[in-house]
């Protein structure tokens, strides 16, 4: 039993130590990471606001520009609509929580 346990000790043993040689420098990569996917966040939360204006600005929006149609182009027509609504949302929490 106690070979046993030696060849699982062992391996775990090494993936701490290599752990513990690398955490300074992931410490360090990480936050470079998350500043990346704070700006990509920021990026996208502009780029779906000024499509929601645009939307909006242009009538695509109203319930009496959808109702003109029936069928897959309607429900895409109200889909895009709630996601123009949403995504914002979504990407401000996002953004807020970084």
């Amino acid at each position: 039993m106690a070979f046993i346990s030696l060849l699982v000790l062992c391996p775990m043993m090494l993936v701490v130590l290599f752990v513990l040689l690398v955490l300074p420098a992931l410490g360090v990569a990480l936050n470079i990471i998350a500043g990346g996917l704070l700006a990509v966040s920021l990026i996208l939360l502009a780029v779906l606001l000024a499509l929601r204006a645009k939307w909006k600005a242009s009538g695509r929006q109203e319930a009496a520009y959808i109702a003109r149609f029936t069928g897959w182009r309607r429900a895409g027509l109200l889909a895009v609509k709630y996601l123009l609504v949403l995504a914002p949302v979504w990407e401000g929490l996002v953004a807020a929580a970084c």
